[in-house]
């Protein structure tokens, strides 16, 4: 009896061994998304529509525009001339472009799904560093892009100094095709230029922004840092003379 018992239990033990040995395996087989998404070999497209799926297409946009801006900073080495104040508006500014560009977050997340966060990365980087130093983008109900203060003096200088030849410049130097050109020349060279601050112009949809344009707006930043940083050092050095 002793031993029937005992081979009982051993058979017990060992039933429930077993079956705590299956037990994830057979989550893995039912709808769970929160185990679905820790399984070994669920990625790719499937993964990523079961993670739009779960969290909402939103959430996964906004993780997306995230994403983009964190590239940006990599990609352009501007972490230097940007604080988290400055980032956080960068991926709401992001999130809001790639809304606007794309026609909603559902779209956002079918791209996502087919192409993956490098897609994003790629595409859409340059309008991301924009962002973040200073650009204003197209989206949330606006159809606007809007440059810095200080890179408008720097495009309107350029036109004024070009005159005819300005289209051809901007081309060549800062990326900004005919289409785009023609809206802001007028504006920075008419009649009411000199009251201009930042310049705006209703963005084209099938414009991305140039790396070159980009390569402007870090330009004049870090001068701007740098004159700013030279006047405050002058600043300093005439307070210690006249304390001496």
């Amino acid at each position: 009896m002793k031993t029937e018992e005992s081979v009982k239990r051993m058979m017990g033990i060992g039933t429930l061994l077993l079956l705590l040995a299956i037990f994830p395996l057979f989550l893995g087989l039912i709808p769970n998304p929160a185990y679905a998404l820790k399984v070994p070999g669920l990625g790719g497209k499937e993964g990523r529509a079961l993670k739009c799926a779960t969290k909402g297409d939103s959430k996964v946009s906004t993780g997306i525009a995230k994403g983009v801006v964190k590239h940006a900073l990599k990609r352009f080495d501007i972490a230097d001339l940007v604080d988290e104040k400055k980032t956080k508006k960068a991926r709401k500014e992001v999130y809001e472009f790639l809304k606007w560009k794309l026609g909603s977050p559902t779209a956002i997340c079918a791209q996502y799904i087919t192409a993956g966060q490098k897609h994003f990365n790629k595409g859409y980087s340059d309008e991301a560093a924009a962002a973040l130093l200073g650009t204003q983008l197209p989206g949330d109900n606006s159809v606007e892009m809007k440059l810095p203060k200080a890179f408008t003096k720097v495009l309107q200088a350029a036109v004024v100094a070009q005159g005819a030849a300005a289209q051809a410049y901007l081309l060549a130097n800062y990326g900004i095709p005919p289409m785009v050109s023609g809206l802001i020349i007028g504006k920075l060279t008419g009649a009411a230029n000199k009251s201009i601050g930042r310049l705006g112009f209703n963005m084209p949809k099938k414009w991305d922004v140039d790396n070159k344009l980009v390569e402007g707006l870090i330009a004049t930043q870090r001068a701007s840092t740098a004159e700013r940083v030279g006047k405050e050092e002058a600043d300093g050095e005439d307070e210690e003379d006249a304390e001496e």
